[in-house]
């Protein structure tokens, strides 16, 4: 998650949508007294390279007050004034793709990748709906972003965003956790029809609202 009080934007940091790799990019237009939270130790020593870094995460008691994914009323609570005028941005993916992409990252965390397991976290994953992201840019639901940049479409408009800011760009584009997902075919290739319908009831608004093919 990205507060920048310098460049006036939010980033509502989702889950699986490269949002890891486009904070990298985008915490490395920030300057004190932004808040930006911290990474695991590959990703911060990525952001540093870029000229970013974790800051004013915590409060003047060492308390963690500022975190990884926070939902969006969360952040508006603890950030009413920034909240009401900064331009706030989320990226958002196919629904089956993030099932598939969150059932890797929890096999590769917890249990070092044995393949055999990536089924039963998928069905987990599935039932228990949490590849849903709409509480990070959604108040009682309603969208609560400025804009939602769809996956597809993330770089070109980052890279439009950084022209109109006057912001750099890196060389290479950071593709952090890239290693975790070890089948690359689409996800609608790897989730059987019974799991890509109960994907479609459980986010039936988002197919509808970003135009997802089902």
């Amino acid at each position: 998650m990205i507060a920048s009080f310098t460049n006036n934007f939010i980033f509502l940091k989702t889950a699986k949508t490269a949002s890891t790799s486009a904070e990298i990019v985008l915490s490395s237009w920030c300057a004190h007294p932004d808040i930006v939270t911290g990474l695991s130790p590959d990703e911060e020593a990525a952001r540093i390279r870029l000229g970013g870094r974790a800051m004013n995460e915590f409060d003047e008691t060492g308390k963690r007050i500022f975190f990884q994914h926070m939902s969006a009323h969360l952040i508006r609570d603890r950030l009413p004034e920034l909240w009401d005028k900064a331009y706030k941005i989320a990226v958002e993916r196919h629904p089956y793709e993030r099932a598939v992409s969150l059932a890797y990252w929890r096999a590769y965390k917890w249990i070092g990748f044995p393949p055999r397991r990536f089924r039963g976290h998928l069905r987990r994953v599935i039932e228990k709906g949490r590849f849903c992201n709409d509480r990070f840019y959604k108040i009682d639901g309603e969208i609560v972003a400025d804009e939602v940049i769809l996956y597809e479409d993330l770089w070109p408009r980052i890279a439009e965003l950084a022209r109109q800011w006057g912001k750099p760009m890196p060389a290479a584009i950071p593709n952090a956790k890239s290693s975790q997902r070890r089948d690359r075919r689409p996800a609608a290739e790897i989730l059987s029809e019974e799991q890509k319908a109960a994907i479609r009831e459980l986010a039936a608004w988002e197919f509808d609202t970003f135009g997802f093919a089902p």
